[in-house]
């Protein structure tokens, strides 16, 4: 939209401040881990995920996931959470 001819309008892209967090930005996020992660979950878990159309992020469990793998995958999604909150929070 900024590179309309006209343009339609401006913005000041060093300005702009958000808390979205995207789904593919969401999906990395659940792939990675770092040495916060590590210190609060004891361990580091990956999960990948798809991200889908519509803004949405799709998930599958394969036969051999555990419940245990499930609450792992459930502790990681939290954690990134927070810490995108605690971010955002930083970032204001």
């Amino acid at each position: 939209l900024l590179q309309c001819d006209p343009p339609l309008y401006q913005v000041d892209l060093t300005t702009v401040e958000t808390n979205i967090l995207s789904q593919v930005e969401f999906c990395e996020r659940m792939a990675g881990v770092d040495e916060e992660e590590v210190k609060a979950l004891g361990q580091g878990v990956k999960v990948l995920l798809f991200p889908h159309i519509g803004g949405a992020v799709r998930a599958v469990w394969h036969l051999g996931i555990s419940e245990e793998d499930t609450q792992l995958a459930i502790l990681k999604a939290q954690f990134v959470a927070q810490q995108h909150k605690r971010k955002s929070i930083r970032a204001a």
